[in-house]
């Protein structure tokens, strides 16, 4: 297997930004940021009741 596709190498070697890129897609992971960011702000809005709502 050709150094460039063990995703090992990641783990033990300092890569360049595009070397990076394909590491981290080798391991399928995906930026979750925006998605924690929306359930961090759903979290912190006011929870209305239905008593709330019908005055």
């Amino acid at each position: 297997m050709p150094t460039a596709e063990i995703p090992a190498d990641g783990l033990t070697k300092r890569l360049p930004a595009q070397k990076h890129a394909a590491f981290v897609k080798q391991l399928n992971l995906v930026d979750i940021s925006t998605r924690l960011a929306a359930e961090q702000q759903q979290a912190q809005a006011p929870q209305h009741t239905e008593t709330e709502q019908e005055d």
